[in-house]
């Protein structure tokens, strides 16, 4: 059987590869899709955190100058 082993490796080796070609690009891009809207809304509650904080103030300084 070293014969039909040696063909299924094959075979087997090619299908990862092809798999490896066609879903590797596909689930990296998910990922990275993933990762940015991630990203994109803790930088927003970040923001959001900091005009919270910051608009007080900055309404108290123009009052202060009206």
């Amino acid at each position: 059987t070293p014969l039909y082993s040696s063909a299924a490796s094959d075979v087997y080796k090619r299908q990862i590869l092809t798999n490896l070609t066609i879903y590797t690009p596909i689930k990296t891009l998910l990922f990275l899709e993933k990762m940015f809207f991630i990203l994109m809304k803790d930088y927003l509650l970040r923001l959001a955190l900091e005009l919270k904080i910051l608009l007080p103030k900055a309404t108290e300084i123009i009052r202060k100058l009206i």
